[in-house]
C-alpha cells in the first residue's frame, strides 16, 4: 500500500512541475488510461500515477471553472456575503472571506478588500457591499508566496474590494456554523483575559487557529528562531485532544456499570473529541493529517490488529488526497508528512532508550534531522533557513508540549457553562 500511495502521489504532484496547460479533455483521458492500465499488472505502477495526475487536473478544472465570469468583472456589483473566518488587518485595510448565496452571477467563495472599513468585521456577519470583482490572478515568482496557488486551494473564485458609498451596509450578525460562533467567543474571553494583545494572539492561534491576531512582527521573531511550526495547530493539539476523550472514557467506565467495553468506548471518543476539536480549530492540513492519522490507527485497535505507523500514515494520505486532491498543493502537507516520515524512520533505527540523557539525546537528535530533512521544502517554501532552530526547539517543543498547549486547551474547555465567574 506504500508504494501504491508514493506513485499516486507521484501522479498527484506531476502536473504542479510542468506549466503545460491541461485541458478538461487530458484529464478525462488521463484518468480513464489510469483505471485501464489498473487492470495490468505490468502496468499497474503507470496507471496509478496517471489516475493521480488525472485527479489533481480535475480538482483544478473544477476550481478554474467556478471563478466569476468576465462580463461581471471590473464594474460595480452589490453583493450580499457571509463572513466565513476571522478578518486581517494590516494597516488601514480590512481582509476576509466571504461565502455567497443563490447568486448566479458569483462563485461561493470571495476575499475581499475594505479599506477604512467604518466598523469592524466580525466572522459570522452578513453583509450587503458594493464591490469590484476580478478573476483570481498574481504573479509567479520563484522563492515567494505562491497567491494565485492558494487562492485556488482555498477555491476562491474571486477577489475584489469594497467600493465606498451609502450601499454598504450590515444585514445581520452573529451568524454562521456554531463553530464558529464557539471559537469567536473563545477569541473574545481572551482579549478580555490577557491583558497583552502579543499573548493573547499566540493562545488564539494555539488553541482554535486563528492567526489573525499574530503581527508581521511576531512572524519575523518565529521565523528567525524557527517556531513558525508552533503556531499551528497539529499532531500535539489532536494528540493531548485525543488523550483527554480517552481519560474521560475510562473515567466514565469506573462511574457507570460496566456493561460495555471501557476500553473500546474510550478509544471511540477520543476519536470523536479529537475530531471536534480538529473542526473547531479550523481543519487546517496539519490538523487533517493527525486527525486522519488518529482513525487508523483506532480502526486498527478496534479490529484487533495491531497499528503499523507507516501503514496509518499511508491511509492518512489516501483519506486526505483522496477527499481533496488539492491538498497537495498545501506546503502544510508537504512538511507535515515529510516530518511524520523522518519521525517514523528514526524510531524504527533508535528504537526506546530510557533514561533523561537517552531521551534529549534523542530529542536533539530529531530536531537535527528534522531541520535538514525538510530544508527542501523549508528552503524554497520560505526563502531562509534557520541553523539555530534544534536548539531553540530543544526547549520549546517540551515547554509547548507539557505546560502551554494543555493549559491551553484546558481553558478552551472552561467556556460556556463551565466558565468560572
Amino acid at each position: 500500500m506504500t508504494r501504491a500511495c508514493l506513485l499516486l502521489l507521484a501522479g498527484l504532484f506531476a502536473p504542479q512541475l510542468t506549466s503545460f496547460l491541461f485541458v478538461s479533455d487530458h484529464h478525462g483521458l488521463l484518468l480513464v488510461s489510469g483505471i485501464v492500465l489498473l487492470l495490468s499488472r505490468l502496468l499497474r505502477p503507470v496507471g496509478i500515477i496517471l489516475l493521480g495526475a488525472g485527479l489533481f487536473g480535475q480538482a483544478v478544472s473544477s476550481v478554474i471553472d467556478s471563478r466569476i465570469d468576465a462580463a461581471w468583472t471590473g464594474d460595480s456589483i452589490v453583493v450580499t456575503v457571509l463572513v466565513t473566518d476571522f478578518a486581517s488587518r494590516r494597516d488601514s485595510t480590512t481582509t476576509f472571506i466571504g461565502k455567497t448565496s443563490d447568486d448566479a452571477r458569483l462563485p461561493e467563495r470571495l476575499r475581499i478588500s475594505w479599506f477604512e472599513a467604518p466598523v469592524a468585521v466580525h466572522p459570522g456577519d452578513t453583509w450587503h457591499l458594493e464591490v469590484r470583482l476580478k478573476r483570481p490572478r498574481a504573479a509567479s515568482n520563484p522563492g515567494t508566496f505562491d497567491y494565485e496557488g492558494w487562492l485556488a486551494r482555498e477555491r476562491i473564485g474571486a477577489t475584489g474590494y469594497v467600493v465606498a458609498g451609502p450601499r454598504n451596509h450590515l444585514v445581520a450578525s452573529a451568524g454562521g456554523s456554531a463553530l464558529l460562533r464557539f471559537r469567536v467567543r473563545f477569541v473574545e474571553r481572551l482579549g478580555r483575559a490577557v491583558a497583552d494583545p502579543d499573548a493573547a494572539a499566540v493562545l488564539a492561534a494555539l488553541v482554535v487557529g486563528a492567526r489573525h491576531l499574530i503581527t508581521p512582527a511576531q512572524w519575523e521573531r518565529f521565523a528567525r528562531s524557527g517556531t513558525t511550526h508552533l503556531m499551528a495547530i497539529s499532531g500535539l493539539h489532536i494528540g493531548l485532544a485525543a488523550a483527554g476523550g480517552y481519560w474521560v472514557g475510562r473515567m466514565l467506565g469506573l462511574i457507570v456499570p460496566a456493561s460495555f467495553n471501557v476500553h473500546r468506548t474510550a478509544i471511540g471518543l477520543a476519536v470523536v473529541i479529537a475530531g471536534l476539536y480538529a473542526a473547531v480549530s479550523g481543519l487546517a492540513v496539519p490538523s487533517q493529517r493527525a486527525s486522519a492519522m488518529l482513525l487508523a490507527g483506532a480502526v486498527a485497535v478496534l479490529r484487533y490488529q495491531r497499528p503499523d505507523p507507516a501503514r496509518i500514515a499511508t491511509m492518512a494520505v489516501l483519506l486526505m488526497v483522496g477527499s481533496d486532491p488539492l491538498v497537495t498543493m498545501s506546503p502544510g502537507f508537504r512538511l507535515s508528512f515529510g516530518a511524520v516520515a523522518i519521525l517514523l524512520w528514526f524510531a524504527r533505527s533508535q528504537g526506546n532508550q530510557r533514561g533523561l540523557v537517552a531521551r534529549t539525546r534523542q530529542l536533539a537528535t530529531i530536531q537535527v534531522l528534522l531541520l535538514f530533512g525538510l530544508l527542501p521544502v523549508v528552503g524554497p517554501q520560505f526563502g531562509r533557513i534557520t541553523l539555530g532552530a534544534p536548539l531553540t526547539n530543544l526547549v520549546a517543543v517540551p515547554l509547548f508540549s507539557l505546560l502551554t498547549v494543555p493549559c491551553a486547551l484546558a481553558g478552551l474547555l472552561l467556556q460556556g457553562p463551565l466558565e468560572p465567574v
